[in-house]
């Protein structure tokens, strides 16, 4: 089986990834201390039921994007404004998929 090809626009609308990046808009940086705190922030308010689409949904883009710049891109385009920089993208997106687990 070959790569997984993602489109960026689901039938029914934004997907919990899609909604979960663009979460992170332009003002990320001055609304959270770390983009950690700003992905907790959000799973905090989304129901259990989208916090475990979005886990599944982090998973496969982690294990088909496997650069750091193709991730990246792949942040971006999901509709992303913005990355913390000292952050290396797929430890953090791992970390967030841990964070996951734990509610």
């Amino acid at each position: 089986m070959g790569k997984k090809t993602y489109s960026f626009i689901n039938q029914r609308g934004e997907s919990e990834l899609e909604k979960f990046a663009c979460f992170f808009g332009q003002d990320s940086n001055v609304l959270f201390s770390s983009f950690y705190e700003g992905a907790k922030d959000y799973f905090d308010s989304i129901s259990n039921e989208s916090r475990s689409i979005l886990r599944k949904e982090l998973q496969e883009l982690v294990e088909n994007e496997t650069s750091n710049s193709a991730l990246k891109k792949a942040w971006f385009r999901l509709g992303a404004e913005v990355w913390q920089s000292d952050l290396n993208i797929s430890e953090a997106m791992r970390d967030f998929i841990w964070m996951l687990e734990q509610y």
